[in-house]
């Protein structure tokens, strides 16, 4: 949490409903206020989860 630009208080969570619970303030939103589960979002996160490789990237020898 900030005020102006001092970090106030620093959560950590495993999720944002982790964070937003810790926090208790906002939880119901959770992945929500960040936008998670928009489909724009959902869709650039499984693209960027993709391994891509052929066979020029191998190393065989």
């Amino acid at each position: 949490v900030y005020k102006d630009t001092e970090i106030l208080i620093y959560y950590e969570g495993d999720s944002p409903k982790a964070v937003w619970e810790s926090i208790r303030i906002l939880k119901k939103y959770g992945d929500t206020l960040f936008g998670l589960d928009h489909p724009q979002m959902l869709n650039a996160i499984q693209k960027a989860n993709h391994i891509i490789c052929n066979h020029n990237d191998w190393n065989n020898a």
